[in-house]
């Protein structure tokens, strides 16, 4: 199985090995743990559909039609930067993804240490196409599946975004 992170971005982690102050500026955003946070949000997915799927909750949490850029790493990647705990506490609409979630506790030097050994190795982010990966999955999910907080405005959002399709 693999992790993926979900805040990337493939200018980020486009294929390129340059580990300088512009690249870090670019990847701080990702890579950076906000005052009182201990670990870093990700999803264990164990194939291209369950990745399809993690992009589909992501894009249905911010309600975008776009491409969702996310970066995979393997379990023992992530192990050598922190701990790695299976929580089930994602905060997206769908319960199936929210159940795969897992936190990397972890320190911003080991965050840090982590992204640049992946930008040194030249990884690359994975493009789920919107067209292709990310909407077939949304049209397939039942509004009234939908979970939390956010669960109302994910719910008006996907109905709309059906209504837009031919059946």
């Amino acid at each position: 199985m693999a992790f993926y992170l979900r805040k990337d971005k493939l200018t980020t982690f486009d294929g390129g090995t340059t580990v300088d102050d512009a690249w870090r500026a670019q990847a701080k955003g990702a890579f950076t743990l906000r005052p009182g946070e201990e670990s870093l949000s990700v999803f264990e997915a164990e194939d291209d559909h369950a990745c399809d799927l993690v992009a589909a909750a992501l894009a249905l949490a911010n309600q975008q039609e776009r491409p969702v850029d996310i970066l995979k790493i393997s379990r023992e990647e992530l192990e050598r930067f922190g701990t790695v705990e299976r929580d089930g506490q994602g905060d997206t609409p769908i319960a199936a993804v929210n159940a795969c979630h897992a936190s990397l506790h972890t320190t911003q030097e080991q965050l840090t240490a982590l992204a640049e050994h992946l930008r040194q190795q030249g990884r690359k982010v994975e493009r789920r196409k919107w067209r292709e990966h990310v909407l077939p999955v949304l049209l397939k999910t039942d509004p009234a599946s939908l979970v939390g907080g956010a669960a109302p405005a994910a719910a008006v959002w996907l109905e709309a975004l059906k209504a837009k399709r031919p059946r």
